[in-house]
């Protein structure tokens, strides 16, 4: 098969992946849960910022179905406004669903896979490159498996990644926020935009963030939930914490406990400093910038990486045929994507999840042809 025979084909490939996840419930985490409880609060007229599923005031809305398995009972909620409002319409849908949050991150999902072939064409590069992003197991599993609310994110940042490809900074920014209204992270983009992009971009991020904060803002509730707390949870990311576990000093933990806060403001002044100078693209920079905030995150799980794997489809070098024997090793690597937070930390999950899993068979033979008709051409 060659050229969009081919494409269809892995695209069919890659949908038939998800669905053999879709109908299971997750196993892997119990946030998808925790979105059907949050929907389940709103519908009652309530703020999940305000009340804690132990909250008695909400004892009469827990149930055998949905109760036992979200976690975090003591908290409320930290997801930002976007995706409450997300979990909301899908309880208007479909109530009391987590099938049904799962199909609606998948269509989350769908945009990414079509808008990031739209960006790799606007880029001159091979549009099969997006298989790299959707045959990756991280994505398969964590979305058509885990329905996580990444995927929602994500997909506003690669339509924001092409609405600047196109010179519209105005959209690429509202697109920003939009992202940030779902993770709050991504504000971090506007960093690797264009100087003159960002004089209609920022304005256009912070009015499209403060937008979704306002309704919950007029209820008084602090719509941050216990961020804060979660901020402070240490064991999904130990790898940054290792010399102030081993002090003996509290004087000398405390402050070894603020190394890394240093060495990320250290690495993200460096990064603007490399774009606003013209050494990084756009691309390159908002990639670099996500992942350092990930990579120095207190708490970061697999799935926060799904925000930053459709950059490695703009980034890796063609792939080149010969690479197909060695890819076989890599693909038996797979099941440490999930194994390694056992024995190390997510970090390692991180390096597989983004450098490991997409040179595998599948990518290569999938670019083959397109990569032996450019050289061709070019002899």
């Amino acid at each position: 098969m060659h050229g969009r025979t081919a494409l269809l084909a892995g695209l069919a490939l890659a949908a038939a992946f998800r669905l053999l996840l879709l109908p299971q419930a997750p196993t892997l985490s119990g946030d998808a849960y925790r979105y059907v409880w949050d929907a389940r609060l709103l519908a009652h007229g309530l703020s999940p910022y305000l009340y804690t599923p132990l909250d008695s005031r909400v004892a009469a809305l827990r149930d055998a179905a949905i109760y036992p398995y979200m976690g975090w009972y003591f908290e409320p909620t930290l997801y930002p406004p976007a995706a409450q409002y997300v979990y909301l319409l899908t309880r208007l849908l479909t109530p009391d669903n987590v099938i049904a949050i799962k199909i609606v991150m998948l269509g989350f999902e769908a945009v990414t896979v079509a808008r990031l072939m739209a960006l790799l064409r606007a880029r001159g590069q091979d549009p099969a490159r997006v298989f790299i992003y959707a045959w990756n197991p991280l994505a398969v599993v964590e979305i058509a498996g885990n329905g996580h609310v990444d995927a929602a994110a994500a997909a506003m940042i690669v339509l924001a990644l092409l609405a600047q490809r196109r010179r519209r900074p105005g959209l690429a920014g509202a697109l920003i926020g939009m992202a940030t209204l779902f993770k709050l992270f991504p504000l971090v983009l506007l960093a690797a935009l264009d100087r003159r992009d960002r004089r209609r971009a920022v304005p256009a991020a912070l009015a499209t963030v403060a937008a979704g904060y306002l309704p919950f803002l007029l209820t008084r509730a602090t719509p941050f939930g216990f961020l804060g707390r979660y901020a402070a949870d240490q064991e999904a990311n130990q790898w940054l914490y290792v010399p102030a576990h081993l002090a003996q000093d509290i004087g000398t933990r405390h402050l070894l406990h603020l190394l890394p806060i240093l060495a990320l403001v250290c690495v993200l002044a460096l990064l603007v400093t490399l774009r606003w100078r013209g050494r990084l693209d756009t691309a390159t920079a908002a990639f670099l910038l996500l992942l350092t905030v990930l990579l120095f995150s207190p708490s970061m799980y697999p799935w926060y990486l799904l925000t930053v794997l459709p950059f490695v489809a703009l980034g890796l070098r063609d792939i080149q045929p010969g690479g197909v024997r060695l890819s076989w090793g890599r693909t038996a690597l797979g099941p440490a994507l999930y194994l390694a937070p056992l024995l190390f930390s997510a970090t390692v999950v991180s390096i597989f999840a983004l450098f490991v899993w997409p040179l595998h068979v599948g990518v290569m033979r999938a670019a083959e042809p397109q990569h032996v008709a450019r050289k061709a051409a070019s002899t």
